[in-house]
């Protein structure tokens, strides 16, 4: 298991194929148990509610391995080792064909890497990345991440292997867009809310900065705007 012992103390992540061999920052501390069929149950317990407010009152990670654990029945701590084993499992295969689906994408757009295309952009000669914009291509736009000549390179490599170019607001692409407006937050406690989640944590399953937004002060905001549904795509902006 790793565990973050600086920072933000005390998030938890059990070791799968997907992280097997790689190398993290000091800032995680590595935790490798006894017996090996208990690692699931303590990863479990320390991401429970229980286990974050203990790992929470632990401020320095030099004193983590003081945390009490319950000592529960072998035949408890096995069960729940298999379904933590499991559940990343299938994240691991998750993982595959994420990959395996980008692959196809490229492939079928001929698309090269984006380190050969970024070759192509720049002057090799500088340590700093610079180019210049026709005046009549600024379409009032001065900012530089909106003339960067690498997505100029990227589309037009789609615009020569893809069928169609369309843009994502086409009606053909998408039934609607939502970009909820900005507004003051009212959060209570669980139980007496709907979880309301940032941008960071839409990469965690189970995000550990859970806060929960009134219903009361928000209901229309959060029944047209805010509410999430299956298949939809996330992005933060």
């Amino acid at each position: 298991m790793l565990l973050t012992c600086s920072g933000t103390i005390g998030r938890a992540v059990y070791v799968s194929d997907t992280l097997d061999n790689k190398i993290l920052s000091h800032d995680m501390l590595r935790i490798t148990c006894k017996d090996p069929e208990d690692a699931g149950y303590i990863y479990a317990y320390l991401k429970s509610s229980a286990g974050q407010k203990i790992l929470s009152s632990f401020i320095y990670g030099a004193v983590i391995p003081n945390i009490p654990v319950p000592n529960a029945p072998k035949e408890l701590r096995l069960r729940i080792h298999e379904l933590i084993t499991k559940s990343y499992n299938l994240r691991d295969e998750s993982n595959l064909l994420l990959d395996e689906a980008e692959k196809i994408l490229i492939n079928e757009l001929d698309l090269p890497p984006i380190d050969e295309l970024e070759k192509t952009c720049y002057s090799e000669n500088l340590s700093v990345k610079i180019f210049s914009v026709d005046c009549n291509k600024l379409l009032g736009r001065f900012d530089a991440s909106f003339h960067n000549p690498l997505c100029s390179a990227i589309l037009e490599v789609l615009r020569e292997n893809a069928q169609e170019i369309i843009n994502l607001g086409d009606e053909r692409v998408s039934k609607k867009i939502i970009l909820p407006g900005r507004f003051k937050r009212v959060y209570v406690s669980e139980g007496y809310g709907v979880p309301f989640f940032g941008g960071r944590s839409i990469y965690q399953l189970d995000p550990d900065d859970k806060r929960y937004l009134s219903f009361a002060k928000h209901d229309d905001l959060i029944r047209e705007e805010l509410t999430i549904h299956k298949n939809m795509i996330l992005i933060t902006c």
